[in-house]
């Protein structure tokens, strides 16, 4: 309903405005409109922002019944009851809160985030349920190269230089070592050998120079 004046008149008693009865039909429709409004059963204050339209910022001590809004931008409302689901963006504490409403599962342990929580088979002992292979996994979903050579789990491996012949890029000093070993003494100075490998036998020390190069000297007492 639109808002109802009195029709006074243009001066006093000139019979131009409402009669008294037009005057007070007007006022009670009046009032009967702002409690509609703005109270509850009869009782001004308790208002329903469901049924008021306003913009701008809302003051109130507190809140009877539920508070419905579909945007919450700013501030904080004392005594505030909320329904089960708020439509819009909410604001407040939900990126500093510490603790959750609900609690939930997490391994199988209620978790709300008040307080750290151990899962068993993972930081305690017991045992988690899990889907998937990764319980009996036998192969890795992608191989890998360890030292060259492709691995996925399944088999073992041979490495050139270090279980089977061959050789291992390397890098420090290890691409120069000095080889020695008292096994195999070069029978001629063509025997077969790498560049500074060292050999020895009760007579002698060999020393390779040369791919297939070796050189030697007679060992003595002193």
């Amino acid at each position: 309903m639109a808002y109802q004046g009195i029709n006074t008149g243009s001066v006093p008693n000139d019979g131009t405005g409402d009669t008294l009865q037009a005057g007070a039909v007007k006022i009670n429709a009046n009032f009967t409109e702002v409690y509609d409004t703005l109270g509850d059963s009869g009782v001004i204050g308790n208002a329903e922002l469901s049924q008021v339209s306003c913009t701008g910022i809302i003051t109130a001590s507190s809140f009877v019944g539920d508070l419905n809004a579909n945007s919450l931008s700013q501030g904080t409302i004392p005594n505030g009851r909320f329904p089960a689901t708020i439509p819009g963006d909410l604001s407040g504490n939900a990126a500093t809160a510490t603790q959750f409403f609900d609690s939930v599962l997490v391994g199988g342990v209620p978790f709300n985030g008040g307080s750290s929580i151990n899962l068993p088979g993972v930081n305690t002992q017991g045992d988690q349920d899990t889907t998937g292979n990764a319980a009996t996994a036998t192969q890795l979903a992608a191989s890998i190269n360890i030292g060259g050579v492709s691995f996925d789990g399944s088999a073992s491996i041979d490495l050139p230089g270090v279980n089977t012949a061959g050789n291992q890029d390397t890098s420090g000093t290890a691409t120069v070592a000095t080889r020695v070993s008292d096994t195999t003494a070069p029978s001629t100075a063509t025997d077969a050998g790498t560049a500074g490998e060292v050999r020895y036998d009760g007579s002698y020390i060999y020393v390779c120079v040369a791919t297939d190069t070796w050189v030697r000297a007679a060992l003595s007492t002193w």
